[in-house]
């Protein structure tokens, strides 16, 4: 309540009621004209146990205000019910614990402030169990020979009956561990052939354990120590089987450790794979294609080429071992690898070049022929085949009237200077060799083709019944060392 002077006058007096601060969550109300503060929504002592209000009293048409702050506590109410994280529950504990040992924590809180919670076995053994701090624990230690499970209800109150909570649960007894699993053998010896499918059983292993397989304690589980991928283990039977296929040229034995697991011991085992042979490994050839050479005169049983392949399988029982044929397949049930040979047959340069006709018989006067004109044609050929069968026309010496040019197996004598009777050409003794290409180191073969020409004055063709001078050709081929003879004869009519 505030009190203004200047009493109700409307322009300076007449107080006006609000809420400057303190009431973030508006959870009060005050009356502008009266100042009275009311609730708004309902208080919660756990989230906020006081407030403190600041109270404005300004005048109404005025300028002139006051403040005051108004504590506001609450008091705390038993309105929140015990929480617990659950309600029921399954332990066991082993028969050997002793008094004092936590079973389980209860984790029960209730949210009123002082509140505490009590607990109560309402059904269940209370001679061997207890309540306390919030924990359910033994008074005594259990047997498992006795009873194997105890089953309790426990109440859980803040005071108010209508907000009491239940937890049941089961407490199973735990025999007490005698000894941990013990293997049958300490080394398994297991073969398999790598042909064997994914699936196959391997090996089982076997553990004994003293205790009884009703409790944890005599419940044998296997597992392998590494990872071993080629191989999968059931952990209830013991049983190993394969995982994938094995491949003995990868590896050809494996050793396994499987280790047997109660509660609280293991032992462990041994298991040696042997990987047993398959042929599976096709020959493989190093190299695809091989290449080989053969003269055309080569006699029988001369080498072509050498092949040679390797085979990933064992050669102790013949898988590995290889053997070769030209024929196509093999034994029964036998794998196969096949290569190309590529064989090339070399020609031999057998023959020489040989020309065509013996004999040519040419009619020259002096001025018949002008320069670049053929003169004559000769012809040669060979009997080797491909590049051994050709060949080049060439002037056994240097000649300055003549020249020769080459068409395929024809050459042609053309003039290169105009002849002249009166200067001297009467007589040329040209000689033209048919040479073979040279390749490597094959012997070069030559052949000769000669030539007798003769020329006479043009005045000297009009007489009447006179036979007309004439060229004579006549030429050898010998191989290697060719011989020739040279004959010419010339008529001058006067």
């Amino acid at each position: 309540m505030a009190v203004d002077p200047d009493g109700s006058d409307a322009s300076f007096g007449d107080i006006q009621y609000s809420i400057l601060s303190g009431d973030t969550s508006n959870h009060f109300a005050i009356d502008a004209s009266t100042g009275q503060i009311t609730v708004r929504k309902a208080l919660d002592f756990e989230t906020d146990s006081s407030y403190d209000l600041v109270i404005q009293a300004k005048e109404r048409g005025g300028t002139n205000s006051a403040s005051a702050t108004q504590t506001i506590n609450l008091n705390d109410v038993n309105d929140e019910w015990p929480a617990c994280t659950s309600y029921s529950f399954t332990e066991t504990v082993a028969e050997d614990e002793v008094a004092d040992f936590v079973v389980r924590a209860l984790g029960c809180s209730d949210d009123d402030a002082g509140t505490t919670l009590t607990y109560t076995i309402a059904s269940g053994n209370t001679v061997l169990f207890k309540v306390e701090g919030g924990s359910l624990k033994l008074k005594d230690s259990l047997d498992f020979e006795t009873d194997q499970t105890h089953d309790l209800t426990i109440q859980v109150s803040d005071g108010d009956a209508s907000h009491n909570r239940e937890i049941v649960g089961t407490v199973t007894v735990g025999g007490v561990d005698e000894g941990e699993p013990i293997y049958t053998q300490n080394v398994y010896d297991a073969s398999v052939s790598e042909s064997e499918a994914t699936g196959h059983l391997v090996a089982t292993v076997v553990a004994n354990d003293p205790d009884s397989s009703a409790s944890a304690d005599g419940e044998v589980s296997y597992s392998f120590v590494a990872t071993y991928s080629e191989f999968v283990l059931d952990e209830a039977s013991g049983k190993i089987t394969l995982a994938q296929q094995l491949d003995r040229e990868t590896a050809v034995s494996h050793t396994l450790l499987v280790k047997a697991e109660d509660a609280t011991g293991s032992n462990t085992a041994t298991v040696s794979v042997t990987v047993l042979d398959a042929n599976d490994n096709t020959p493989v050839f190093q190299l695809n294609p091989y290449s080989g050479s053969l003269n055309e005169g080569d006699s029988t049983g001369t080498l072509v080429a050498t092949v040679s392949a390797t085979d990933g399988d064992d050669t102790g029982n013949n898988y590995g071992v290889v053997t070769y044929t030209l024929n196509s397949g093999g034994a029964a049930g036998a794998l196969t690898g096949t290569t190309v040979v590529v064989v090339t047959v070399n020609t031999v340069n057998e023959h020489d070049p040989i020309f065509s006709p013996i004999t040519t018989n040419v009619n020259i006067a002096e001025n018949d022929f002008s320069v670049g004109d053929v003169i004559a044609t000769v012809t040669a050929s060979d009997a080797d085949t491909g590049s051994d069968g050709q060949f080049t026309f060439a002037f056994v010496s240097a000649q300055s009237k003549f020249s020769l040019s080459q068409r395929g197996v024809e050459c042609d004598l053309r003039l290169e200077q105009a002849l002249d009777f009166e200067s001297g050409d009467t007589t040329f003794s040209v000689e033209i060799k048919a040479t073979g290409i040279l390749l490597g180191a094959i012997t070069q073969r030559i052949n000769k083709h000669n030539l007798c020409l003769c020329c006479i004055e043009k005045s000297e063709l009009f007489f009447a019944g006179m036979a007309s001078p004439a060229m004579f050709i006549q030429y050898t081929t010998q191989h290697k060392q060719p011989k020739y003879m040279m004959f010419h004869s010339c008529l001058n009519m006067m």
